[in-house]
């Protein structure tokens, strides 16, 4: 078994899914800058597919991640079952989700015999996957995580390529028209409950982002400190300073108020004051 050991002593690896048109060491380095700003108190991986680095490869860069989620699937499986860690955590970012989505609900169903997987929160940013599929693999792996979050921004121009690409809304730019009732109806439950939340990114609310953002969960201080705020504390959103929202399908989610960076220092407080639960 491998053990694990940070400065702070928490049992907490994170694994990063990185997206398309991101070569091995720009994926390097991101995970690097989450070591970092997590504190150190957890141990980063990369999960590096490979990707062609480049926009152009596209088409290419979808099927690899495809053929890549087996690999996936089996790595968290021997993570869970041959390391300490308290918790297996898992960020996905754009393509990375058409790895992280399927994979998660294929390491489910293998270890369910075996004790399962301890996993603690799923973080989709921006997540390029389809949207039917994203939902049908949700149930599948709910029950063995701690949470699973989702971070939106409806304008997201990269999404929007996608969905014309692959003729169905992406799971980072969704559209409830794509699944059935019985599918909303699942969605708009779990979203009521503690095990899914759905965080939409306003770009005319965070200042300085464009509308089109599809790199705004770490281009914008917003959104990235709420992102390791996640990671670090496992806190809800409540507590990480966002407010409460719901469609008119009763579908809720999360936003950023106005002035989140003027509650954002007594938010960090309050959690690290806390500590990890």
């Amino acid at each position: 078994s491998l053990l694990l050991g940070t400065r702070g002593g928490h049992r907490e690896l994170l694994i990063y899914v990185h997206g398309a048109n991101t070569d091995f060491d720009r994926a390097a380095a991101q995970a690097a800058q989450f070591q970092h700003f997590l504190g150190r108190d957890a141990v980063v991986m990369v999960f590096s597919w490979p990707s062609a680095g480049t926009m152009l490869r596209y088409g290419r860069d979808v099927r690899t991640a495809r053929r890549s989620e087996p690999a996936f699937a089996r790595a968290l499986e021997l993570l869970s079952a041959y390391t300490n860690a308290a918790h297996v955590n898992v960020l996905a970012y754009s393509a990375g989700a058409m790895i992280a989505s399927p994979g998660l609900a294929r390491a489910a169903a293998d270890s369910a015999d075996s004790g399962g997987l301890r996993l603690g929160e799923i973080y989709y940013a921006a997540p390029d996957i389809d949207f039917p599929a994203f939902v049908d693999n949700l149930p599948r792996y709910e029950d063995q995580v701690r949470r699973v979050t989702v971070a939106i921004n409806m304008g997201d121009r990269a999404l929007s390529f996608a969905q014309r690409l692959h003729r169905v809304s992406r799971a980072g730019r969704p559209n409830l028209s794509d699944i059935g009732p019985e599918e909303t109806q699942w969605l708009v439950a779990a979203t009521g409950r503690e095990e899914l939340d759905v965080i939409s990114v306003n770009p005319e609310v965070l200042p300085g982002l464009p509308a089109s953002s599809h790199s705004f969960w770490y281009d914008h201080p917003w959104v990235s400190s709420d992102v390791l705020l996640k990671l670090r504390f496992h806190a809800p959103p409540p507590a990480r300073g966002l407010e409460p929202n719901s469609t008119a399908a009763a579908l809720a989610f999360w936003t950023f108020p106005a002035d989140y960076a003027e509650r954002l220092p007594a938010v960090a407080r309050a959690l690290a004051a806390g500590s990890n639960p």
